[in-house]
């Protein structure tokens, strides 16, 4: 059963998030399944569950074209052989995963349907997408005004947008009251 095998981090793609989390498993010193190597393992049902994570936040599902009778995007193969390794085994197993993962036993049906295609959302890029997490951990745990951080990564955001999508902004005159508003989720 695929779920039960371990995985470590010379199998999958150098990415720090992952790397992390192979760190802190408690069974992290059982061997890889794939490689034998003596590296430090997570469980693949982990895996498939990270996975699972990075599709649903960084892609949406493809839609079946009926004029061109094809679908839009990658197969989830390509996803998987692009975002966390070349090794064919280890996609088919962690295939095998997802695809329990996405079934639903009380409608008998798949989240991705029976071929999943994914198209990339738009996405900020991980070197941004690092110091926009940075600017927010700096902002909650130390100094929130007068941070020359934060102000160097929304210049980078922002001053793509303004120059780029102008729409995005709107001017407001002088003495215009603007008020705070909050969003409040209960789940």
């Amino acid at each position: 059963m695929p779920g039960s095998k371990r995985i470590c981090r010379q199998c999958l793609k150098d990415d720090f998030y992952l790397n992390n989390i192979i760190a802190s498993d408690p069974d992290a010193s059982e061997s890889c399944d794939y490689c034998d190597s003596e590296e430090m393992t997570m469980s693949m049902e982990t895996l498939a569950e990270k996975v699972d994570w990075l599709i649903e936040n960084y892609y949406r599902g493809g839609e079946y074209n009926h004029y061109l009778e094809e679908y839009e995007g990658e197969p989830l193969f390509s996803v998987l052989e692009q975002e966390v390794t070349d090794n064919e085994h280890i996609i088919n197993d962690l295939s095998e995963l997802l695809d329990e993962l996405w079934f639903d036993w009380s409608s008998h049906e798949r989240k991705y349907g029976d071929e999943p295609h994914f198209v990339e959302a738009v996405t900020i890029s991980g070197n941004l997408s690092r110091k926009w997490n940075s600017m927010e951990r700096k902002l909650r745990e130390s100094n929130r005004f007068f941070n020359m951080d934060a102000m160097a990564t929304f210049e980078e955001v922002f001053g793509y947008l303004h120059e780029n999508h102008p729409s995005a902004f709107i001017d407001f005159e002088p003495n215009t009251s603007i008020f705070r508003g909050r969003i409040f989720q209960s789940e």
